[in-house]
């Protein structure tokens, strides 16, 4: 459910529950809730895990220096609290 959102290919793109609530034909709390079960984590909670986890990827791949991977994923606006939840 949550690579058919198709946020996995833009994790820069700012989204909110209703995007992807709409396209699966479900009202928001059906679709949280659905997505909880199936996935196991509410979608918020999904889309900060696979953010940070593009982050490292980047991070580990790329030259690109943290405020360019940090932008490219739309943790620019959260400064200093990107480079600690990446160091962890």
């Amino acid at each position: 459910m949550a690579r058919g959102l198709g946020r996995d290919r833009h994790p820069g793109r700012p989204w909110t529950v209703e995007d992807p609530a709409r396209e699966a034909g479900l009202s928001r709390a059906a679709f949280v809730k659905r997505f909880a079960t199936i996935v196991g984590q509410p979608p918020s909670a999904y889309l900060t895990w696979w953010r940070m986890m593009t982050v490292a990827r980047l991070l580990r791949e790329s030259k690109a220096p943290l405020s360019t991977v940090a932008e490219r994923c739309l943790y620019a606006h959260m400064g200093g609290q990107c480079r600690q939840r990446v160091q962890r």
